[in-house]
């Protein structure tokens, strides 16, 4: 079952990103059980929810193995981009990587920025954590 896990908003530009995901345990014969996400990302418009109309491709889609299995969703839009940030939900969960893309919602490619098994969360929170 597919779940919304990030809404991003920007009003200026009449767009509402929606990423969903679902998970996917398998057997892999050569690193035995893993788990993979796959993700979906959905630039609407934002007053009705219609497809955006400035998006070439309706459904951005991509999967990772790197997301550890409880993770957090985060994104933010930046103009004609939408940064998306997926990392543990706790501290407790050292080691995990994080993941940041950078997604070109108007054209539908998507770029990994950066894997990081140390980095903190880029949104949210009071301002005053200082682990890296």
């Amino acid at each position: 079952m597919w779940n919304v896990t990030a809404i991003a908003l920007s009003a200026e530009l009449d767009l509402a990103v929606v990423i969903s995901e679902v998970e996917d345990d398998h057997y892999d014969h050569d690193q035995g059980w893993a788990m993979t996400t796959y993700f979906t990302v959905r630039p609407l418009r934002f007053r009705d929810g219609t497809p955006h109309p400035c998006a070439k491709i309706a459904t951005v889609r991509f999967s990772t193995t790197s997301a550890s299995i409880s993770h957090v969703t985060q994104a933010q839009v930046l103009g004609d981009y939408l940064l998306l940030w997926i990392g543990p939900d706790s501290r407790e969960d050292i080691g995990a990587d994080t993941l940041v893309y950078l997604i070109a919602w108007k054209q539908g490619s998507i770029t990994l920025v950066n894997i990081n098994d140390h980095l903190s969360c880029i949104c949210g929170g009071k301002g005053d954590d200082d682990s890296y």
